[in-house]
Formats: C-alpha cells, structure tokens, sequence
C-alpha cells in the first residue's frame, strides 16, 4: 500500500488553547500538517481533513481496497518522482472512492504549489475505472498514459461516490493528444454516485467520459482550456444540472468546445452508439458580446456534434461562442434526422453564428431541423437577452436567471429519454433565486489558502479586527483594517468550523478601514468565529451570541 512520509517543515501547528473559556475577542491560528503519498493503496484507507496529503506520481486505489476522504480534506498534486507533473488519483476497476464533502466542506483536489503560483496542468487529476459498458475492447486509456484496461458488461458498477469535490489546475500533458483531464470517467457505472463537481483552470478537458452509464448531477466546468463536457466511446448516461464559464484569454489549438462529443475517434459504427442524455445545462463562451475579438482564435462551438454520435441534449442553453450548435458529418445528420438522437427544447444567445455544419453535413438540412416546431429551438441575438445575474464575473459569477429571463419557461420533459430526470420549467442550469453553485465552490482558487484550518496568516495585512456588540443579542458590526486594495470575504463560523453565515461574499474592497454588518437572528446562543479571509491574509475574532 502507500506510504506517508511527514515533511516536517509544514508540521507545526499554533495550537487553540482555551477556546470555550475565552469571550474576549481573539485571533488564532492552525495550519494543517502535511504529509507526502507515494505507491499504491490496496487495503482500506482515510484521508483525514485535519491533514494535507500530497499525492506524487500515479496513485492507485485497487485491490477492492475504498479510499475515504472525509469532508474538509485538502489532496494536493505534486511533482511525481521523476520531478514531472505526472501526477494523478486513479481508481482502479477494483478500488472505489468514498469522497463525500459537503456544502460547508467540501473537499478540494488541488495543485500543490503555494498561492499566486498556481497554474493549469500542475498536476493529473482524478481518474476513475470501472465495468460498464463501452465501444472499443480492453481500451488504453490515452494510449497507455494510465497503464491498465477498463469497461466490460457490469453496467451497474459502482466506483463509489464523489459529492461536493473540487479539481482545480489539473490536466498534465503527457505529449501531444495524451492528456490527463480534471474528471476522466473511464467505463464508470450506473452505481456510482457523482455531484457537485467543480473543475477549474484545467489544462485539458473539465469533464471526459470514455463510454459507461454513469449518472451525474450540478457539474461546474470554469476557466476549462480545452472542452468543458467531452463525451466519447458510447457514454449512455444521464447528466442533469450542469454549467460552464470560459476564460476569454485561454483556449486549446485543438480548438475549445462547451460539448466535445465522438462516438469515437474514428466515426465508427461501434455499439453501445454514444447516445447520452443531458438536460439543463448553460454552457458559456468567450463571447461576452459580439464585439469580442479572439486574441487566441481557438474559442469554437457549444456543442460539437460529431463522428457518427446521437448525444441527446434537452432544456439547454449555450451563451456567446463563435458557433451555437455544429453537426460534423453526414452520418451524424442522418443520426438526428432518422430520431435516433435528439436535440430539444433548446436555447442559442447571443453567438456569431448559430448553425454550422462539417465534413459533409449540410446546412439546410440541419437549419431545417433544428427549426422543426418538434425540436423548439429559441434563438436570441445578444447574451444579454438570456438574461442572467452575473454570467461573465470571474470573481463572483452568478449564474441564476433574472426575473422576466425567457430561460424561465419552455422546458419539456416530454420525451421518453427524460423519464428519470427532474422536471423542471426552466431552461438551463439554475432556476431564479436558486443559486447552486454558492458556498462549496471556489473562483479563485489560484490565491486561495488551503492549509489553514482557522488561519491567521500575515496579520499585518488585515489588522485592528473589532466585531461589537459583544456579547450580542442579534446585530454584529464587524470593522478592520486593510493594508491595500483585496478581494474579501467575511464569514461566520460556529465551533465545529461549519460556515453559518456570510455577512461579505468575495468583494474588492479599497485598502484602509473597512465595516460590515452581520444578523446572527437566526443562530442559537453560543461561541462563534468571524473570519476576514483576503487573498494575503485572513483574521479571526470571537464572537458571543446571548440573548
């Protein structure tokens, strides 16, 4: 099995003492100890989340051996042992995860470089094997980049569970079209359990899934370099709930796509057909408006439909890329327009083009369809008529409908492919005022502190914290200082270190003094911690509720 190797340089710790007696104000600080993880786990296994693990070199879970990662926990990726980034988590067929976070405490898969120097590929990623079934025998993944073969006749597989995980600047590449993505899925099956994923600032692709009959749900894919959803080898699984955001200054040569999808390299007519269903998806381009000018000329399609596939996508919008929708191909046309495959109920804003075809498709005939009352297709010119909260800010995107948004009706759960999915009457991801993707994600995870459990971490930077009244009955002012401009955020913690409050999502705030008002109403009498947590520091102060 693995071996964990202390690296005493990152062990000490400043130890709380006293907490429960303390009711003045206060600041503290402890910093997680990290240890180094090399070889295989065979045997049942915890990651704990009051310690780091730093992964290096490709790290197997197998031999029916369960790798649990409680919530909270931090894995980073670091160098593999020949100093290169071949770095990644793979489950093997016989292995499983158990990665359950929650919305609190999430657990975060990152890169294992200090704040600010972060980038994409820093490391691998997760990989998961499994059983189910898929079009090509005893494949290779990437041609070899993860020794091992996959898929097979047990669709029901389970390669255990993921729920509230983040993958952030993964996707190494081993060498030209060999690539590690955030999330590859390689064969996975239906009794697996995956949702609440966010992939950032990966190098290749946020999302691939090589066949299986996995079901997935709340995916987010930001800052993705190359595809945000690639689907390939007779993936035949449900995936509901899904958005992306793209980074108007990063896109692959291969050319960036929202939906990437083959049913193989090749076109062929191998079975199973890659015939997933997705529905309620918004998937955002570069394109913010049609003025924006391409400086890298790679932003492509939101969805690239090619090589002899019948994806289904239902109740789906795509916002601001070069193409809306391409069908590549003549046998994938004949795909669509013979009902094997179906596109429906769909929405196209603000893209330079909206239909394009390739390789033999022609145009009228998709136009023809795709305009055909039966698939009601809607089409607005700009991405402001969406109509959506904050789609483009990088810093706090908001990705939920405004009142009056056309998303907000033109659902159809009709057809018979729906029939297990959540019905809904809105278009997209979000339904208005249902904002999913707040609280366990992170939008800038390349400044982000992670080894911090309460921390304190350059006190000079945030200084003079005062929260009053205190004791307080309900109302709390909280006021400090900031040695220069930051992004801040302020949140409320009870003991267990569970966020109960939010009084400041992440804003820019100028440098010098700063006051935020906070209603504890709805908390019960107890201890409870403010912290101040900016990209250069973060401070804590205690707080009595009493009423």
């Amino acid at each position: 099995m693995g071996s964990f190797v202390p690296n005493l340089r990152t062990m000490k710790r400043l130890v709380l003492m006293g907490i429960a007696a303390m009711f003045a104000v206060s600041t503290f600080a402890q910093t997680k100890p990290k240890v180094d993880f090399t070889g295989d786990i065979t045997s049942d296994m915890t990651f704990s989340r009051d310690t780091m693990y730093e992964l290096h070199g490709l790290v197997y879970v197998k031999n029916n051996a369960t790798l649990t990662i409680e919530s909270g926990t931090v894995v980073l990726g670091g160098l593999a042992p020949d100093n290169s980034n071949a770095t990644a988590l793979v489950v093997y067929t016989d292995g499983k995860i158990n990665a359950v976070g929650t919305p609190t405490q999430p657990i975060i898969f990152t890169s294992a470089k200090k704040p600010g120097e972060r980038e994409y590929g820093d490391w691998g990623g997760v990989v998961l094997m499994g059983k189910a079934p898929i079009n090509k025998v005893d494949p290779l993944y990437e041609n070899g980049v993860i020794p091992g073969t996959f898929g097979g006749n047990e669709p029901a597989h389970s390669s255990g569970t993921m729920k509230y995980c983040r993958i952030e600047f993964a996707g190494y590449p081993f060498e030209a079209n060999r690539e590690l993505n955030s999330l590859t899925l390689c064969a996975i099956g239906s009794g697996t359990t995956i949702n609440h994923i966010q992939c950032s600032f990966n190098n290749d692709d946020a999302y691939e899934w090589f066949g299986g009959t996995v079901n997935m749900d709340h995916l987010i894919a930001y800052r993705t370099n190359d595809d945000d959803y690639d689907v390939d080898n007779g993936f035949s699984g449900h995936v509901q709930f899904g958005v992306s955001l793209s980074d108007t200054a990063v896109a692959d040569v291969s050319t960036k796509n929202g939906f990437e999808v083959d049913n193989d390299a090749n076109g062929s007519t191998d079975v199973p057909i890659t015939a997933a269903v997705f529905s309620n998806m918004t998937i955002i381009g570069a394109y913010y408006d049609k003025n924006f000018v391409d400086q890298t000329g790679n932003h492509g399609r939101g969805a690239h439909i090619r090589r002899n596939c019948a994806i289904n996508i239902f109740n789906t919008v795509w916002i601001g890329w070069k193409e809306g929708n391409r069908m590549d191909g003549d046998n994938t046309m004949s795909n669509y327009a013979n009902g094997i495959g179906f596109l429906q109920h769909n929405m196209i804003s603000g893209c330079i083009t909206d239909l394009n075809v390739a390789n033999g498709a022609d145009l009228t005939q998709f136009t023809n369809f795709i305009n055909d009352p039966a698939q009601d297709y809607r089409f607005q010119s700009n991405t402001t008529d969406a109509m959506l909260m904050n789609p483009y800010s990088y810093s706090a995107p908001d990705w939920t409908p405004k009142a009056g948004s056309p998303l907000l009706n033109g659902a159809n759960f009709s057809n018979s492919k729906l029939a297990s999915f959540t019905q809904t009457t809105y278009i997209g991801a979000f339904d208005q005022g249902d904002n999913w993707a707040e609280g366990w994600t992170e939008f800038d995870p390349k400044n982000a502190v992670y080894d911090q459990v309460l921390g304190l971490d350059n006190i000079d930077f945030v200084k003079n914290i005062n929260v009053y009244p205190n004791p307080t009955t309900q109302k709390l002012s909280i006021e400090f200082d900031l040695a220069t401009n930051s992004d801040v955020t302020v949140q409320v913690l009870d003991l267990s270190g569970k966020v109960v409050a939010t009084p400041l999502a992440q804003t820019e705030l100028f440098g010098g003094a700063q006051s935020v008002s906070a209603d504890l109403g709805g908390l019960n009498n107890g201890v409870y911690f403010v912290v101040v947590k900016t990209s250069n520091g973060v401070q804590t102060a205690k707080v009595v509720l009493n009423r």
